[in-house]
């Protein structure tokens, strides 16, 4: 069984979200079990541990397992066993008590095919800890310090740090994607070994002696993962995972060819990637952003450095990156987004860009993602404006209008609301 850190957080965030599918592990010390391990029938529910949360536990109400029963009296508990591992859902977090109470189902996620993405997220978690873990070890390094520098900053929805970190390595020179490595983890021989398992080859002799115990503990780390890294590789890439490799690629090119020529090819090839995907041209588009946004943090921690820096910092250098970024890749996130499809708003009784309005939605619940790195209301106030200027010219008042007012009457992004009304109030007062 692999094995887990019992303290540190995989993703950076303190509690998972409700709905969040995360993995746990039946706990030994708060559940009644025999002496073989299994669990009594007597109990009221299942205490876990979450694995990737710094094992926190959560409980699981009886009606809410999903254990398959041979007859009508059996017991719900049936069959688990003490340090058994599976995936639930979050179904309930209360964190404003003195301890955390977390409800969870394992019931709720009947479906193999979430299963299987949630297994997917976790074994990719474990062995990048792992790596960076083994590698850390081998230089004298933290690895609770160097997951916290190289992972945490990589996590989102619907790409993993693993895969942006293998793409940094795959698609940029041996050189650049070290001096990168080295500007989050303020350390060249960990910079080196991380490249190289990163890279999937054996890395280079060095001189430096951390370097070479670094080596020899990316070779251990091969090893160990060679038959899962098989597996890996016949697993089909997101398509925001192939917009991020296209745009980390097309960047490298710009000494070669045009600006218009690299918008024109990576347009194309997103294109093409909707019949394999089963997606819309807006779902490029937002692939596109995310890309544009994955590789503004990157850029945005290299800058700042293994210094501390300020939340106010953060979000400058963060900013800068992206506004970059999207004044290069806009003009094609204006073709994708299909702003032809229209429907009439009844509440704001103005035609309503369903494109545009993916895009409200989309930037409000990646802000909200990345509220351990930034303030999540200034953030998402911040880019919302970018997106609005007339150089970028991504949002149109009506669209930016209308989200505010489904947002008010739904209840949905309640974080941003507050924060977004004074620019709603400039935006009124300019159409006035």
């Amino acid at each position: 069984m692999t094995t887990i850190n019992k303290t540190l957080n995989f993703y950076g965030a303190g509690v998972p979200r409700r709905q969040d599918i995360v993995f746990v592990e039946i706990s030994a010390s708060e559940n009644s079990h025999n002496d073989k391990g299994y669990l009594l029938d007597s109990i009221p529910g299942v205490v876990v541990n979450l694995l990737e949360f710094g094992m926190i536990t959560g409980f699981i109400q009886l009606e809410e397992l999903s254990c398959k029963r041979k007859n009508e009296s059996s017991a719900p508990v049936k069959g688990l066993k003490i340090g058994k591992r599976f995936a639930v859902e979050v179904t309930a977090v209360d964190d404003t008590k003195d301890r955390i109470y977390i409800d969870l189902s394992k019931k709720a996620i009947a479906d193999s095919k979430i299963r299987q993405d949630a297994q997917v997220k976790f074994d990719k978690a474990v062995k990048l800890n792992k790596i960076i873990r083994t590698c850390a070890e081998a230089c004298g390094l933290d690895g609770d310090d160097m997951i916290i520098a190289l992972a945490w900053p990589f996590y989102t929805a619907t790409i993993h740090a693993f895969d942006t970190l293998q793409s940094f390595a795959h698609s940029l020179e041996r050189s650049v994607a070290i001096q990168k490595f080295k500007a989050l983890c303020a350390s060249e021989p960990m910079a080196e070994s991380i490249f190289a398992a990163l890279i999937e080859r054996p890395q280079k002799p060095v001189s430096n002696k951390q370097a070479v115990g670094a080596s020899h503990a990316t070779e251990q780390v091969q090893d160990k993962d060679q038959e899962e890294q098989e597996e890996q590789d016949e697993e089909p890439e997101s398509l925001q995972q192939q917009a991020l490799d296209l745009v980390v690629d097309a960047m490298t090119k710009l000494d070669d060819f045009s600006a218009e020529d690299i918008r024109h090819t990576v347009k194309l090839q997103l294109i093409d990637f909707r019949s394999q995907h089963d997606c819309d041209s807006n779902d490029c588009a937002l692939a596109l952003l995310q890309a544009c946004f994955q590789i503004a943090l990157y850029e945005s921690l290299q800058a700042i450095g293994s210094t501390p820096a300020s939340p106010v910092r953060r979000m400058k250098e963060f900013r800068s990156a992206f506004e970059r970024l999207l004044k290069f890749w806009a003009p094609v996130v204006r073709q994708l987004l299909d702003n032809r499809v229209m429907r009439w708003d009844t509440s704001t009784r103005t035609l309503v860009h369903l494109g545009q309005f993916e895009l409200m939605c989309w930037l409000s619940e990646h802000c909200f993602e990345h509220n351990q790195t930034f303030d999540s209301p200034k953030l998402f106030v911040s880019l919302l404006s970018l997106m609005y200027d007339e150089m970028i010219d991504l949002l149109d008042e009506d669209t930016i209008l209308n989200w505010t007012e489904y947002a008010t009457q739904s209840g949905a992004h309640d974080e941003h609301l507050e924060s977004v009304r004074p620019f709603v109030d400039w935006l009124v007062q300019q159409a006035d």
